[in-house]
């Protein structure tokens, strides 16, 4: 579905990725992992076109997205949920999710995808006419995740998204996540520090440090490999 080919980008003149390649395979769950300040995030922010690309290819579903705008990716079936449980505070929930699908003309599939997002989050449905500063960290995240599925995205990018959750909340919303990939067959590439319980119901792992993608497997082969306790334990440069 996603194929990344000797992607060089960063911010200005700040080189942070290193001729990344990896590719995803439709209706999986992948995870990208390794120290704070490897990359992973601006990978994420180069898929959707945030950062300054230098060289290098993206690829998705057979078509060069490398540059493309923000809402020409989200007609395609890209959508960014960001770090932070970044929603717009003083809009109600339902406001929220229906500017994840600005860009349809036709309401009739507006409602239909909004029917199907609170089913999938119910506690929206339930808090859909309150302002969504007022909601918990869970439900900010929550509804972060519902915004991103009104656009019915085939491929889902996540960036830490259970930052700042109790430990419950965390498992909430990880199980979420497989139930998207079960329920809507989207791919979900995610960056995350909280890797442990992720492992369990993620396919594939990407370990980055200092820019580059130095090992890749199953989650199951990777979770007690050795380069997972160098990067644990802090000594891999």
């Amino acid at each position: 579905m996603l194929k990344i080919s000797n992607l060089n980008a960063g911010y200005a003149d700040l080189p942070v990725l290193k001729d990344v390649s990896l590719e995803l395979q439709s209706g999986t769950v992948s995870i990208i992992m390794g120290p704070n300040g490897a990359g992973k995030s601006t990978l994420l922010r180069s898929i959707f076109n945030l950062t300054n690309i230098t060289s290098g290819q993206i690829w998705f579903e057979g078509v060069e997205i490398t540059g493309w705008p923000a809402h020409q990716l989200l007609e395609l079936g890209v959508a960014y949920v960001a770090q932070g449980k970044i929603n717009f505070g003083t809009l109600s929930v339902r406001d929220n999710l229906l500017l994840g699908a600005h860009h349809l003309k036709n309401r009739t599939e507006v409602t239909n995808r909004l029917t199907t997002v609170y089913q999938q989050f119910p506690v929206l449905l339930e808090k859909e006419r309150q302002l969504a500063f007022a909601l918990s960290g869970g439900e900010q995240q929550m509804l972060a995740i519902g915004r991103a599925l009104m656009s019915s995205p085939q491929l889902l990018l996540m960036d830490e998204p259970s930052l700042g959750l109790s430990p419950k909340l965390v498992k909430e919303v990880f199980e979420k996540i497989r139930e998207i990939r079960d329920t809507f067959k989207t791919t979900v590439l995610i960056v995350e520090h909280n890797i442990k319980s992720l492992m369990d119901i993620a396919d594939y792992g990407y370990v980055m440090v200092q820019g580059e993608i130095v090992a890749y497997d199953y989650c199951s082969l990777l979770k007690n490999s050795v380069i997972m306790k160098q990067v644990f334990v802090g000594k891999l440069e």
